[in-house]
């Protein structure tokens, strides 16, 4: 409860997902997916009730189990096409009908597990102590819409009428975009003939584990930034002084290049541990145990094979180089891995949002 009002958690779990068969229970670090949304209410003091809507007899169990209350849904509105606000709208009827005036809710997809308590209870706030209708959560935008492009007939356009889709990415006005964890109205705001939850006077938080979007390098692929070439080294550097570097670099990994600045290999701690115990020495440089096949990208490399080419080869960087072989950035897990824009839809999404888990990406 917050200043005198009733705030109730709605987690909608339907059964019949067809992406992934049992999704909503499907397990995720130990615990079913649908755990995850119910946990994180419990953990915010101004949640007076959670409940979960279903029409799934073993969803009903493992949410009973988790700590929430289960309202049965028709069946009618666990179809593929209904809407998540027509469930809305019954939960709040029968509520009213017994007597509860349910004047907040938060809504909690049990598809967007990796939320914070604190984003949850600061949307409750905002709502209240701004006299607001709706408040949701929101993370920077993956692409900026002056970045976007329609194609018609065969022709590039602007998306958008009026905007420089050339300008340099520190000139382009701030972008978000929904990330889907949170939702908090006025349940006795909701207006009829509407899909949308964000309505009325509305409110924005801005996810706590939100980092800025990714972007691509803005400098030209002739350059290295200061922050790239600190994870640089040259083919004749001393194994001693690489295992000062590694001590000091994210990720615990740095790149050897030639002569000409071009990429000869990459040397992290398991290299230098295995150079050892083949030599019993630190004696010799990097250029002579450096692994001489690591995995690189061109400047052209699309973000989705990026992140899969970290979770499927366990690596903590790739490089990405220019046409004549030489680094212009280093794509750190941290960099392409954001934990608010996991929602699972899908078996990538499990595994992307299962290392970020084992990686402590998100506690």
């Amino acid at each position: 409860m917050i200043e005198g009002l009733r705030v109730i958690a709605v987690v909608p779990a339907r059964g019949g997902s067809k992406s992934i068969p049992k999704k909503n229970i499907r397990p995720l670090g130990g615990r079913p997916l649908i755990a995850w949304s119910i946990e994180a209410a419990r953990a915010v003091p101004e949640i007076d009730r959670i409940i979960v809507s279903t029409d799934d007899p073993e969803i009903s169990r493992v949410a009973q189990a988790s700590g929430a209350e289960v309202y049965v849904r028709p069946g009618e509105l666990a179809t593929d096409e209904a809407l998540v606000i027509d469930t809305i709208r019954h939960l709040i009827e029968v509520l009213n009908g017994q007597g509860e005036p349910a004047q907040i809710m938060v809504l909690l997809e049990p598809t967007c597990p990796l939320r914070s308590s604190e984003d949850i209870s600061r949307c409750i706030r905002q709502l209240v102590e701004g006299n607001l209708d709706s408040v949701a959560t929101f993370k920077h935008a993956d692409l900026n819409p002056h970045r976007a492009w329609r194609i018609v007939d065969g022709k590039p356009r602007s998306f958008s009428d009026n905007v420089d889709p050339w300008q340099p990415r520190q000139k382009l006005p701030p972008a978000f975009q929904l990330n889907g964890a949170v939702y908090a109205f006025r349940a006795d705001r909701l207006p009829q003939g509407t899909n949308a939850l964000l309505y009325g006077r509305t409110g924005a938080v801005i996810a706590s584990s939100s980092k800025e979007p990714f972007s691509r390098p803005a400098h030209g692929a002739e350059t290295v930034t200061t922050s790239v070439a600190r994870f640089l080294v040259k083919q004749d550097v001393s194994l001693r002084v690489a295992m000062r570097l590694l001590e000091e670099t994210e990720g615990r990994i740095i790149f050897v290049t030639d002569n000409a600045g071009k990429l000869f290999g990459s040397v992290s701690d398991g290299d230098i541990r295995r150079w050892i115990l083949a030599t019993d020495s630190l004696e010799g440089d990097v250029g002579q145990m450096c692994n001489r096949q690591p995995y690189t990208v061109t400047a052209d490399y699309r973000i989705e094979d990026v992140r899969r080419l970290i979770l499927e080869r366990n690596i903590a960087c790739v490089p990405v180089l220019d046409g004549e072989r030489r680094v212009v950035d280093l794509l750190f897990w941290s960099k392409i891995f954001k934990a608010p824009s996991v929602d699972i839809d899908n078996e990538s999404d499990f595994v992307i949002a299962q290392a970020l888990l084992m990686r402590g990406s998100f506690q």
